[in-house]
């Protein structure tokens, strides 16, 4: 009994973010009724849904160049399409393994090693991957807070978790390049314990500093993790489009991003729950009905989170059975 006991622990996490997820969904559904979900969804656009799965293709193409333009720096060259097929791949991987996006980039570094890529490159762009996204990321809520505050709709609690997120994205790159100039110091027990810390202290200590010293390369692939978020944003608006919905780009955009900050400090698996709780209460606030927030939120997340899993989970499956069929080590 009790090795049951510990398995299910493991399980606790993804049980809280269900829990969350239907949650909203049941708060949201009180405040409205069942049939003013289906009228929502039956008078759908198509024509925004199809505009929709452009902007989501456009994201994976951003993401894999950030990897692709990486690696090309390197004179090592893997074709565009892999990179998009990995980046689902890292996509399953990182909601099935939630380790603050170590677990997916770890695997981009078993992939590019699989294709005879030196280890040191393939850790070095994991560094500069990760660290550009926090800069990116940073950018993004920065721009989302100018939305706020000309809005009118700024207030503590978003002015809070704002700051939280900066403090987060300034001390990750902060850790990375302490570590990277004293590499004998010790960090304290409790944040080696930390989930995917002892993976990314291993990294820091193999990975080449080349690419990362390179600024250029490193605003450019910045910039690319960037483009990845407003385009989401984006597809939030469009969501609301095709619900007949009319809110401004930007905010819907800053809805988008407040609500990515709500689902990354709450560390839930996959932001589920917290996204979609974060997400219908900002767009709230711009004055969207709580079930017309909750069925266009429901939809973005069909596009970011459910729709790509199937391929992410068949494309990682196939990279795990590489070392297999071309007998490299991973």
């Amino acid at each position: 009994m009790p090795p049951a006991k510990g398995s299910l622990r493991k399980f606790y996490p993804l049980i809280g973010a269900v829990v969350l997820f239907l949650g909203v969904i049941v708060l949201a559904v009180g405040y409205s009724s069942e049939r003013r979900f289906i009228q929502l969804l039956t008078n759908m656009d198509a024509k925004w849904i199809c505009a929709a799965v452009g902007l989501q293709v456009t994201t994976y193409l951003d993401s894999a160049l950030a990897w692709r333009v990486a690696l090309s720096s390197q004179g090592k060259r893997v074709p565009l399409l892999e990179f998009v097929q990995l980046g689902l791949a890292k996509l399953f991987t990182d909601q099935a393994v939630p380790l603050g996006g170590v677990s997916g980039a770890l695997l981009m570094v078993h992939a590019l090693g699989n294709r005879g890529v030196e280890r040191a490159v393939c850790l070095g762009i994991f560094l500069l991957v990760m660290v550009s996204y926090y800069t990116g990321y940073a950018l993004m809520v920065g721009a989302a807070l100018i939305v706020l505050f000309v809005a009118g709709d700024m207030n503590d609690l978003l002015l809070g978790m704002a700051v939280a997120f900066g403090a987060v994205a300034i001390i990750v790159p902060g850790v990375v390049f302490w570590i990277r100039r004293h590499p004998g110091h010790k960090l304290p027990k409790f944040v080696t314990r930390l989930p995917g810390v002892p993976l990314l202290l291993q990294a820091l200590g193999e990975a080449s500093s080349d690419l990362i010293r390179n600024r250029r390369l490193f605003i450019t692939v910045s910039l690319l993790q960037a483009s990845v978020i407003i385009l989401d944003g984006l597809t939030l608006w469009i969501m609301l489009k095709a619900l007949g919905l009319h809110l401004g780009i930007p905010q819907a955009f800053a809805s988008f991003v407040m609500a990515s900050v709500v689902a990354t400090l709450t560390i839930s698996p996959g932001g589920l729950g917290s996204f979609e709780g974060g997400c219908v209460a900002m767009l709230h606030i711009f004055g969207v009905p709580l079930d017309a927030g909750l069925t266009a939120t429901l939809l973005l997340r069909g596009f970011t989170f459910w729709l790509p899993m199937l391929p992410g989970m068949w494309f990682a499956h196939r990279e795990m059975g590489w070392r297999r069929t071309h007998g490299h080590k991973t």
